[in-house]
């Protein structure tokens, strides 16, 4: 691990983490994130590249972007506020990307898509949207712990309708939630899924069918009975069409706001990310 030009990391240091380990990562040449478009468009995106990347689930989104498809292999550091992706891999800590680093493996694993843009974990259409909207402009002006939390209260008192068409079929919901893989239907392992491969996409809609839709549902998923909840339609799915009438749709993909243009293909590549993971982890695909 010592090429410099076939090992590099990307960091992100404002993902909200420790500090960068540097002694990990000797031998590999440091890419600042904000630069991780110029490099890319100056390298070779074979099978002998390997990019580890310490950041946030946002910062291995970006990354994925340019390696999906591609020979590249990725490491996904827990280097965020957030590292579910990482987790799901199994690296947890930097011990266990040292052990990854020192005798790890290569593992596929499934990518989603929403129209051209990957996300690794979930899409979010809908109130979830709007929260994170909220809390990036609270940034501007408030430490980033506070302008969640301020953003949080305020939302949470806050329910806007939207007509969505989903494979054609018209629903009014409240969100629209799509994990990339299945995932638990607990409050407290939302963000766990069993592995990193199957082909399927984890769609949820959240119905406004009834009266107070927005209590039930929260005292539905703290009880731990979100798969009775009459008004959450859940399928598992490899792909699906969504459509609302406004052209540009805000859509948030790994934590991070985007603005996708109406319809939007939603779908899941099989096997499309090269992984770098500790040896004899299982779940992740072959």
């Amino acid at each position: 691990m010592n090429e410099t030009n076939l090992h590099v990391v990307v960091v992100n240091e404002s993902a909200g983490a420790d500090r960068f380990p540097a002694e990990l990562f000797e031998g590999f040449r440091v890419i600042d994130i904000k630069d991780l478009n110029e490099w890319a468009t100056s390298t070779v995106l074979n099978e002998n590249l390997l990019v580890a990347v310490w950041g946030g689930d946002g910062s291995c989104r970006a990354v994925a972007e340019l390696l999906v498809g591609t020979r590249a292999c990725m490491l996904a550091c827990p280097g965020g506020t957030f590292n579910h992706f990482a987790h799901a891999a199994h690296l947890h800590d930097v011990a266990d990307v040292r052990r990854a680093l020192a005798d790890g493996e290569m593992r596929e694993v499934d990518v989603g898509f929403a129209g051209r843009n990957v996300f690794l974990n979930n899409a979010n259409l809908g109130w979830y949207v709007d929260l994170v909207a909220r809390r990036e402009r609270y940034e501007r002006v408030l430490p980033r712990k506070l302008a969640k939390l301020f953003s949080v209260i305020v939302q949470s008192g806050r329910i806007h309708r939207s007509l969505v068409t989903i494979d054609g079929v018209a629903e009014a919901v409240w969100m629209v939630w799509i994990g990339n893989g299945r995932f638990s239907m607990s409050l407290s392992e939302l963000a766990e899924r069993d592995n990193l491969s199957g082909g399927l996409l984890d769609v949820r809609v959240l119905k406004l069918r009834r009266r107070m839709p927005k209590l039930r549902a929260f005292v539905t998923l703290v009880s731990g009975h979100a798969e009775s909840f009459d008004d959450l339609d859940r399928r598992l799915v490899s792909s699906a069409t969504l459509s609302i009438r406004k052209r540009v749709v805000p859509m948030v993909l790994d934590g991070e706001l985007m603005k996708l243009t109406s319809p939007i293909e939603m779908r899941c590549v099989l096997n499309g990310l090269r992984l770098l993971v500790p040896s004899c982890e299982a779940g992740m695909g072959s």
